[in-house]
């Protein structure tokens, strides 16, 4: 699969969700192909519901399997319930996952990168713009409060 038909499956899996407060979607690739996805369900993000199913399946990590995932992951959690699962960052880093791809960045994960980097975990960003749009829209479109949108990316970076 390339990099655009992995992030279109992220977003046809999006309707498996009725997350209020942002849809994020999540992959482990392998070879080019999806071994296993994720959909975020409010406190349970994508990344920590995808690690779930990686655990609960028995799923070995290999270090060229790939986590494609629409929104960066946080940094922190702002809230009760969702500070008992941990922040999406540490999750992956205390996983054996190497490396990282992201569609859309969120403002509010102002470290994640620079942790993951430390944690010699190769991070990037999708360079497909319309990818990123679409992760946006995504994000935002699912998401009731309107203070916790995410801007629409003039340029990448």
């Amino acid at each position: 699969m390339t990099e655009k038909e992995i992030f279109e499956h992220l977003f046809r899996i999006a309707s498996l969700s009725n997350d209020t407060d942002g849809v994020v979607t999540a992959c482990l690739v392998r070879k080019g192909e999806i071994i296993v996805d994720g959909v975020s369900a409010g406190a349970e993000h994508a990344e920590y519901i995808l690690l779930q199913k990686i655990k609960d399946q028995s799923i070995v990590i290999t270090p060229d399997d790939v986590l494609y995932v629409t929104l960066q992951p946080c940094d922190r959690r702002s809230h009760a319930e969702g500070e008992k699962l941990g922040d999406c960052t540490t999750n992956v880093i205390k996983s054996d996952i190497k490396q990282v791809v992201y569609a859309a960045t969120y403002p509010k994960s102002e470290s994640s990168l620079e942790k993951f980097e430390a944690n010699h975990i190769k991070i990037r960003q999708c360079g497909d713009k319309e990818i990123v749009e679409k992760a946006v829209e995504l994000f935002n479109s699912t998401n009731k409060q309107m203070d916790k949108h995410i801007p629409m990316p003039n340029q990448l970076s």
